[in-house]
C-alpha cells in the first residue's frame, strides 16, 4: 500500500541533497580559493544544477535524499517532466544562498507561501506540480 508523502518527508530528502551540495560546494571553494560570495553562489547552483539533471537523467529522478528516507516517485515519470522538476528544484535551492533584504528572506517565502500551500492543497510540492504533478510516496508494507 503507497502513502503520500508529508511536508516532513518531503523537505528531509531535500535538506539531505543539501547537504551533500553545500559539502562539495565547500570543498571546491576551499580548493580553488574562492574569495568572492558570488563565486561561491554560482558554485553552489552548477553544483546543484549538475546533482537535480544527473539524477534525473541517470538514477529516474531518484536523489540521495529519497533513498535514505525510502520515498519513491508514485509512476514514473517522463525524462522531459524530470528534467524540469530539476530545473525547478535547483531553483528552489538556489533562495538558500541568495536573498532580497536579509538572509533566507527568499526561502522563508519560498517554503511558507509557495512549497507549504501546493503539499497541503495538492499533495505535491511547487516544482513538482509544474513538472507534471509528480508526487512522492512510501511503500507501506501490508
Amino acid at each position: 500500500m503507497n502513502k503520500n508523502t508529508n511536508f516532513v518527508q518531503k523537505l528531509i530528502p531535500s535538506v539531505i541533497n543539501l547537504i551533500l551540495i553545500v559539502f562539495i560546494t565547500y570543498i571546491l571553494a576551499i580548493a580553488f580559493s574562492f574569495n568572492k560570495w558570488l563565486y561561491v553562489q554560482i558554485t553552489f547552483v552548477v553544483i546543484a544544477l549538475l546533482y537535480d539533471v544527473s539524477i534525473a537523467v541517470f538514477n529516474n529522478n531518484r536523489c540521495l535524499g529519497m533513498i535514505i528516507m525510502n520515498t519513491y516517485w508514485d509512476k514514473d515519470y517522463s525524462l522531459k517532466e524530470r528534467i524540469i522538476y530539476s530545473l525547478l528544484y535547483t531553483l528552489s535551492y538556489a533562495t538558500v544562498i541568495f536573498y532580497v533584504f536579509f538572509p533566507f528572506d527568499l526561502l522563508i517565502v519560498n517554503l511558507l507561501f509557495l512549497q507549504l500551500p501546493f503539499v497541503i492543497f495538492k499533495k505535491t510540492t511547487l516544482h513538482g506540480y509544474l513538472s507534471g504533478n509528480m508526487s512522492t510516496v512510501i511503500y507501506k508494507k501490508d
